[in-house]
């Protein structure tokens, strides 16, 4: 989608977010049934605006004017709800429009999840809709509320008690059900909601279209989403960056995980870089939090939209268990925080005070605190004012909830945190409705599973990063000259030289006497492997033959791996041979990319060699990458320590690793048009200040087959 479609689809959203006059198509007097729920709604919800039912057999719905179709509506609409079958859609937009309607939100189905029937149906829907400039949100889809406006565009139950309380939250869920599902559970664990929206088969208006709709929002903090696929994941990542650059934290969940394709059998590549892989890549470089489970949803969404800034990754830990602290400690630990113990004299102090207890942190102030509650505040106060933590977790059993504790407890708790406004704490107990509501209402975040805390935090800190907005759709133009047809290895490296990647003296020769001629010009041992546009792994094949020296041995070596490769691959194309000098370095590297599907352009670096899928030792990035991505890129492998000299070995010559990367990045972004996958494998990284050299090259052209 350009920039004007975009905005065009934002100010249409807009005004459906903040209708003041709606058209229930198919509107029943049933409050019950799918074309009653939204009037319905509408009324308890508190909606301000005109509503038009359409049924042409009634004269009123549910105690307001029905009329028998739009035509009939005194007046424009901003929204037309559609509740009938899929065979009167058509007719009904051509009749919203006609009212001038913003969008239409399509209850209905019958469409593109029956088949190709149903999808060429949807097709001219949304085509006919796009001429006539209304948004489409569906077909199949539950709708959508917005809570400043009270709009309610939904026949979802989440709505059946009345509007779920307000908070700084949206939901956005391609799935109706499951979106509701979400809904009713963040409403149950105290996440206020100020949009809720399911986009359906997004025949119009995508996730992207919401996200970026939402994030011009002064008062939402968080958007949270489901997805289950995505058409372009470049509009997607630009979306997610523009809302974090806004200032909201954005955490996904995204299902449907795939197989790696057809062609992960020709290189390794693919196999390394599957969709998801892909796909987890891409929301982390838009800033988004990607979670897997519906309780890390509700917990992230809990903690994001009452928790301050944490930039900070110092952690205490209080606790009146051992046992507790120290799972909290291995917690912290996985998460990433450190756990400082407090100054000598802190400790000291605290000794005093707590003598059969530890004020190292994890803090435990034991049972004695039953008796002695003030020990609690102590504690806390230490820790916040001493221990310099950036956020402290509480653990509390289920004393907040004890008729004997819990007003001495609470009140200990509370006295704490006088004077550390602005302080992130997270408090792990067992509470009641009234306790939970007294804490939060004291800016305390309430959880009941420690770990669940901790890993809260973990997402809190995550998205206290702000990032720019980018725009990943905006590519150079894809100017890279025709690839040669049936490339070999030859061609290959020929090919990804020309964008900047190092390679060493190769030489093709066409027959084994010139494969010895080639080698007799080289000043050490020689390298010689078959080529071939059909084998990808040569080793496989007996394609390679290493550490070769003089004319008469290169020679014969050539010749008997032409009987090799001839049994082992009897119908492979052979174009002759690759001599090159035999190059050692500190490492070797697997270094390419490929197209996704989704997210075009992608890029991949890890452990290489012939143990490139065994150690799945890789780091991805959507392209372009620049030098400081790819050295990230590399710093994220186990394979690091490795490359940076551990253990008093030879540092790799990390820069030039890197810019190997940038170059297959822009050689992929050049190439996007004609190259489907490419692979340098292995490439050897010198000692720092001596380079990195592809040894291999693949490439496979788009269009090819496996």
């Amino acid at each position: 989608m350009d920039g004007a479609m975009a905005d065009t689809s934002r100010q249409g959203l807009e005004r459906m977010f903040n209708a003041r006059s709606i058209a229930v198509v198919g509107a029943s007097d049933d409050p019950t049934r799918i074309g009653g729920r939204p009037i319905r709604y509408l009324q308890t919800c508190g909606f301000q605006g005109q509503v038009y039912p359409i049924n042409p057999g009634r004269d009123t719905v549910q105690g307001l004017t029905a009329y028998a179709s739009l035509d009939d509506v005194p007046g424009d609409v901003d929204i037309v709800i559609l509740a009938i079958p899929a065979t009167l859609v058509a007719d009904a937009i051509e009749a919203a429009a006609r009212r001038n309607a913003a969008g239409v939100v399509i209850f209905s189905s019958g469409f593109a999840e029956l088949g190709p029937e149903g999808e060429a149906l949807q097709d001219r829907i949304a085509a006919r809709a796009a001429e006539l400039g209304l948004q489409v949100l569906g077909p199949n889809t539950l709708g959508f509320y917005a809570a400043p406006s009270r709009t309610v565009a939904t026949f979802s139950s989440l709505l059946e008690s009345g509007p779920p309380p307000e908070g700084p939250v949206a939901l956005v869920s391609q799935s109706g059900a499951f979106g509701a599902h979400l809904g009713i559970k963040a409403v149950k664990r105290g996440i206020g909601l100020r949009y809720w929206v399911t986009t359906g088969n997004e025949a119009g208006v995508s996730t992207t279209d919401v996200i970026r709709a939402l994030a011009a929002d002064p008062d939402l903090s968080v958007i949270g989403v489901y997805l289950e696929g995505v058409r372009d994941g470049r509009a997607l990542m630009t979306a997610i960056a523009g809302a974090r650059a806004a200032g909201k934290r954005v955490v996904v969940i995204k299902v449907g995980r795939t197989p790696v394709g057809s062609r992960a059998a020709q290189s390794h590549t693919a196999s390394l870089a599957g969709d998801d892989a892909v796909f987890d890549r891409a929301l982390a470089q838009a800033g988004a939090l990607r979670v897997t489970r519906t309780d890390e949803m509700l917990e992230a969404l809990y903690a994001l939209s009452r928790g301050a800034d944490l930039t900070g990754d110092r952690l205490g830990l209080l606790t009146v268990s051992g046992g507790a602290g120290v799972l909290m400690a291995d917690a912290a630990h996985d998460a990433g925080f450190v756990v400082p113990p407090l100054p000598d004299a802190a400790q000291a102090r605290l000794r005093k005070i707590c003598p059969f207890g530890s004020p190292v942190n994890p803090v435990d102030v034991t049972a004695q605190s039953m008796n002695e509650p003030s020990l609690i505040t102590d504690h806390l106060k230490a820790m916040f004012a001493d221990g310099g933590c950036d956020a402290v977790v509480g653990f509390f059993m289920n004393w907040l909830e004890s008729p004997l504790l819990a007003e001495k407890v609470r009140a200990a708790v509370l006295e704490g945190l006088e004077g550390q406004s602005g302080r992130t704490f997270a408090m792990v107990a067992n509470t009641d409705a009234e306790t939970r509501a007294l804490f939060e209402a004291r800016g305390v975040m309430v959880f009941d599973d420690p770990c669940g805390a901790i890993e809260a935090l973990r997402q809190l800190r995550h998205q206290s990063v702000r990032t720019a907005p980018r725009d990943w759709t905006a590519l150079p133009a894809a100017t890279a000259s025709p690839l040669a047809p049936d490339l070999t290895e030859y061609d290959a490296l020929q090919s990804v030289a020309a964008c900047g990647v190092a390679i060493p003296d190769v030489r093709r020769a066409e027959t084994p006497q010139q494969a010895g001629a080639a080698a007799g010009a080289s000043t050490g041992p020689v390298v010689v492997k078959i080529l071939s546009p059909d084998i990808a792994h040569k080793t496989e094949v007996g394609g390679v033959a290493l550490g070769l020296t003089g004319a008469e041995t290169v020679a014969a070596a050539a010749e008997r791996m032409l009987g090799r490769v001839g049994e082992k691959a009897p119908s492979a194309r052979l174009k002759g041979f690759l001599v090159s000098p035999m190059v050692s370095g500190v490492a070797e590297c697997i270094v390419g990319g490929r197209m996704d599907d989704v997210f075009g352009p992608v890029v991949m670096v890890g452990s290489g060699g012939i143990h490139a899928e065994i150690y799945r030792d890789v780091a991805l990035s959507v392209a372009p990458v620049d030098r400081a991505g790819a050295q990230a890129m590399l710093r994220s492998l186990r394979f690091w320590p490795l490359l940076d000299g551990a253990r008093g070995a030879a540092r790799a010559d990390v820069a030039a690793l890197a810019d190997t990367i940038v170059a297959i990045s822009d050689y992929l972004v050049a190439h996007r048009d004609q190259v489907a996958a490419v692979e340098l494998n292995p490439v050897s990284v010198g000692a720092d200040g001596q380079g990195a050299r592809a040894l291999d090259a693949f490439i496979e052209p788009k269009g090819a087959t496996a």
